[in-house]
């Protein structure tokens, strides 16, 4: 049984799983073994991976999971980031990517996620490529004075 890697709620974050249908993030590393623990803060269970065998392990100093198994927790994932790299492409209604995504994937899926707890994070998003328009003219001309659209101040 080997780790696998999920992209993570958050970006850059990941997720690790042995198939078991738990959940886990990386701690540490030593020199014999990787250190990760339950994805869940109120659970306390950790698990090992050495590096020679590849052999994962419950480490016994803890207790084990306090939670059934999540087995649709990697496809919200995966739709949380496919409806994320959208709203990251495109200039289209919020709303109307997330009811597009959700109805790509299945019922159970697409009921567990809801539009309120991520369009936030949509908006965080579209903000990074979509640059925000001006509302006077002296917003305008700033704009116009930044590193990245001084070619369109010259005129020739």
């Amino acid at each position: 049984m080997a780790l696998r890697e999920i992209p993570g709620v958050r970006r850059g974050a990941t997720l690790f799983t042995c198939n078991d249908g738990f959940y886990y993030q990386y701690i540490s590393i030593s020199r014999v073994k990787t250190h990760y623990r339950c994805y869940l803060n109120t659970c306390r269970a950790r698990i090992w991976v050495e590096h020679r065998s590849k052999n994962i392990t419950n480490n016994e100093n803890f207790p084990c999971h306090n939670h059934s198994p999540d087995p649709l927790l990697e496809a919200k994932h995966v739709l949380r980031e496919a409806i994320f790299q959208r709203a990251e492409r495109e200039s289209t209604q919020l709303k109307r990517i997330f009811d597009e995504e959700c109805n790509k994937v299945s019922s159970e899926v697409a009921q567990s996620l809801a539009f309120g707890t991520i369009e936030s994070s949509m908006r965080k998003c579209r903000k990074l490529n979509f640059p925000r328009l001006p509302t006077s003219a002296i917003d305008f001309a700033d704009m116009l004075k930044a590193e990245e659209w001084a070619g369109f101040s010259e005129t020739e």
